[in-house]
């Protein structure tokens, strides 16, 4: 009862051992990309909230000191104060610029302050307004699908 080795029987337990190492990597490079796949998705979530809020922060801060709060044409437009902080120059004697909040054609949220333009949020399918007396309430839509809606304090009016 001896075991005794031929040719084709070592040429077996290679091709066991070749293919059995081979599949172990494959199943630890599919592990290792999925695992990478849902890191990258929570970074970019992470990167939309963060912009998100800094969209909400920038926006009330514009409509802090606000009047003329009006919806034209599909964009949020607003008479904002030039310089909020000016404690020397009276209210009524400051300077106001019109701001208009609309999306533009590559899907960004842009505000337009005297002709100039500034991205402040990105990868909008869609956005709607609604003002009332003491705040202003948005409904957007990204282009992946996902739905926000930000409350803003607004001013004067």
């Amino acid at each position: 009862m001896y075991l005794k080795f031929t040719k084709s029987n070592a040429t077996t337990m290679i091709d066991v051992l070749l293919t059995l190492s081979i599949s172990l990597t494959c199943v630890f490079l599919i592990t290792s990309a999925l695992q990478y796949g849902k890191i990258m998705t929570l970074k970019l979530d992470e990167t939309r909230e963060q912009e998100w809020g800094i969209f909400l922060a920038q926006l009330e801060q514009q409509m802090m000191y606000s009047k003329r709060v009006r919806i034209e044409q599909g964009s949020l437009r607003f008479d904002s104060l030039e310089d909020p902080y000016s404690f020397t120059t009276p209210i009524k004697d400051q300077v106001w610029k019109p701001i208009t909040l609309k999306i533009g054609n590559e899907g960004w949220l842009n505000y337009s302050i005297n002709g100039g333009t500034n991205i402040i949020l990105t990868s909008v399918g869609s956005c709607v307004y609604e003002i009332f007396p003491r705040y202003v309430k948005l409904y957007i839509t990204f282009k992946d699908g996902q739905k926000k809606m930000g409350v803003v304090a607004r001013g004067f009016d």
